[in-house]
This record gives C-alpha cells, structure tokens and sequence, in this order.
C-alpha cells in the first residue's frame, strides 16, 4: 500500500490532502485558511467566479481545504457531468436513471463528458 502512494500518490487519499494544504497554504495571503473568490481567482488563470461558486459546496463565500479536496481528486467533475446526466436523461423526474432512459439518449450520451465517466468505471469494473 505504501508503495503504490509513492508510485502513484495521487491515488493516495492522505497524500492528495496534505497536496491540498499546501495548496490552500499557498494561495491564502489573508492565511485564515480558507480562500475567497480573489485569492482563488487571481492565482487560478482559467477559472472563473461560476468555477468558485461550484466548488464553494456551503455556499459561505469561502473554499476549505475539503472543498478543494474534492477539486483535485476530480470529483468535483465527475459530481458535475453525473448531475448532467441526470438532468438530461432523468424523463421521468424520478433523480434516478433506469437503463430505459440511458438507453432512450445514448446517441447523445456519447457527445457527454458522462460516457466517459462511465466508460472509465465499465473498464473499472470488467463490465
């Protein structure tokens, strides 16, 4: 286990987070350990205030360390293109896909950052 966060220490939940810190730690110039949308935005060159606003999951104007923990393991991402998805497929409105309504888009769900997603969890899982 410890060989495969030295080898791949992005696989590594602790070594994502302390990365993270550091982050955080670098970019907080008011070092109250949270960033605001400036500090995000004057050190992130292609992101945007929508980009912050996302990230920032409580709403209070801030982004913790988990909510930009969540930001560098690409779930943010994965939450995004699923919620996509879902809103795209969902013809019932129930907030659950069944294999009829995935199957009912699937000509569009190949042009949908989700089929890749979704691809990459097939693979995962011998599918």
């Amino acid at each position: 286990l410890e060989a495969a966060a030295f080898f791949f220490p992005s696989t590594d939940r602790d070594v994502v987070h302390a990365w993270t810190q550091r982050f955080v730690d670098t970019l907080d110039t008011d070092k109250d350990g949270f960033l605001t949308s400036e500090e995000f935005e004057s050190n992130m060159m292609s992101y945007t205030e929508e980009d912050f606003a996302a990230f920032d999951e409580n709403a209070d104007g801030l982004l913790s360390v988990e909510e930009m923990y969540v930001h560098e393991t690409g779930k943010h991402d994965l939450r995004k293109s699923m919620a996509e998805l879902i809103r795209v497929a969902d013809s019932d409105e129930s907030g659950d896909l069944s294999a009829q309504e995935v199957e009912e888009i699937h000509d569009y769900l190949i042009g949908m950052e989700a089929h890749e997603h979704l691809h990459q969890w097939a693979n995962h899982m011998d599918l």
